[in-house]
């Protein structure tokens, strides 16, 4: 980095940690990657992943207090993306990062 950097304030230095740790779980990380390629259900990401339904939902509902998950309800049945492109591309970047090394 060049130019005039100022550091993160220590309240956006905790939130970072928070981002992190939440990533550091092996499972919300595979759920991230399932919904970021299309819209997905519980039953459907608990088939596909080989987890329990309530495995799922325990994580999604922490992926989604933490806003890096949103939903979109039809009838009974609720379907999970990732949020916005920014959690997409943090993804994709650690994945460029470890393959690199």
């Amino acid at each position: 980095m060049t130019g005039s950097y100022l550091a993160p304030t220590s309240l956006k230095l905790s939130s970072l940690t928070s981002f992190f740790k939440i990533l550091s779980c092996p499972s919300r990380v595979r759920i991230l990657f399932e919904i970021s390629k299309s819209e997905l259900c519980v039953s459907d990401i608990a088939l596909k992943l080989e987890m329990t339904k309530s495995q799922v939902s325990h994580h999604l509902q922490i992926l989604r207090l933490n806003r890096l998950v949103s939903y979109r309800r039809s009838g009974k049945t609720i379907f999970y993306k990732v949020i916005d492109d920014h959690v997409s591309s943090i993804l994709e970047q650690g994945l460029t990062h470890v393959e690199e090394g």
